[in-house]
């Protein structure tokens, strides 16, 4: 019982005659590039065209664009909407009120 539990699943299959099985073979996995490559070109095309656009956008949009920067912006004028500039009798008060709707700028930001 001992040497047959020490046996190594292979030494088991010879010696009963028993043929190995194989590893079964895993598709290849897909890639986006096989994807593209099977795009005629005129998909090919509006595909690279849209990932351009979306790249644009995506550098806008996310933070330290300019769209995140003046979203900030627009934040810190509804947390503070006064704000001086100057000193002493040349002191300015400068009032801030949003021109757009906050939710609507959250919602595209979203």
């Amino acid at each position: 019982m001992k040497q047959v539990a020490n046996f190594m699943f292979e030494e088991w299959c010879t010696l009963q005659g028993v043929e190995i099985p194989s590893s079964p073979s895993y598709p290849k996995e897909t890639t986006e590039v096989d994807i593209i490559a099977q795009m005629n070109i005129k998909e090919r095309n509006r595909y690279l065209q849209l990932e351009a656009v979306a790249a644009t956008i995506e550098k806008y949009i996310h933070p330290g664009g300019q769209f995140s920067l003046a979203r900030e912006e627009l934040q810190n004028r509804i947390m503070k909407p006064y704000s001086t500039e100057g000193n002493g009798k040349d002191t300015l008060i400068y009032t801030h009120i949003p021109s757009v709707d906050s939710q609507k700028v959250e919602d595209v930001f979203s």
